[in-house]
């Protein structure tokens, strides 16, 4: 809960939100942010592409989500906000073959595209016109850390259950598509170092991959979810 309270602080400290702002949490999840903002004063929203989500958070929390695939157009949403947050949800979207550069291009025209879009979903008359990405970047099939096979395939695993794919760095990262659709990038951070530190807190709040015992790699071959 700590944590989750010091993620939200720093997203409203960078996109520097204010009492009154309106807010679309893109991919909202289960509305904590959502809730959290209009705790502040802001006027938030949030939007996810689950049913259940949807229909819990409308019923639990207030009449401030939508239901629907933020990836497409949304009429109602033209000239509302100040700012559009997207936190740990871009690596669900625009998915393929993670050993395949193609994909990683892909994602990259196709996130310039989705933020061109979210252009028209800012008010006229903002000060703001912010956007905050917080999402999972990956060293790519041509990196030489994934001219392994162990590695190949736990990557292949990866993406296989989450049906997404991982941005790429450089000219196929978030902040280049950024820049691409004409956005100005005030910031980036490298939070890398939360990843490991959630491990070494708590061993198994990501489990042990490096300890899958052979019988369930074997498995693989029969429901490659298994894993």
């Amino acid at each position: 809960d700590e944590g989750e309270i010091n993620r939200f602080e720093t997203f409203i400290k960078m996109c520097d939100m204010k009492p009154g702002d309106v807010v679309l949490n893109c991919g909202c999840g289960f509305g904590g942010f959502v809730e959290y903002c209009r705790k502040k004063g802001m006027e938030a929203y949030g939007i996810t592409i689950a049913k259940a989500q949807s229909d819990e958070n409308s019923r639990e929390k207030g009449d401030w989500f939508y239901w629907g695939d933020y990836t497409k157009f949304k009429p109602e949403f033209v000239g509302k906000f100040d700012h559009i947050v997207l936190d740990g949800t871009l690596e669900h979207t625009f998915g393929g073959n993670p050993l395949s550069e193609s994909t990683q291009i892909n994602k990259a025209k196709k996130t310039k595209e989705l933020y061109t879009m979210f252009k028209k979903y800012y008010k006229d008359d903002s000060s703001q016109k912010k956007l905050l990405t917080d999402t999972v970047h990956f060293q790519g099939p041509t990196s030489e850390i994934m001219q392994n096979t162990r590695n190949k395939f736990v990557m292949y695993c990866k993406e296989r259950f989450f049906g997404g794919a991982f941005f790429g760095f450089d000219e196929l990262s978030s902040a280049a598509a950024m820049k691409n659709a004409g956005y100005v990038v005030l910031e980036e951070q490298d939070r890398t170092w939360d990843y490991y530190y959630s491990t070494y807190c708590d061993i198994n709040h990501w489990g042990q991959p490096y300890n899958i015992p052979s019988w369930l790699l074997m498995s693989f071959l029969i429901n490659q979810f298994i894993i």
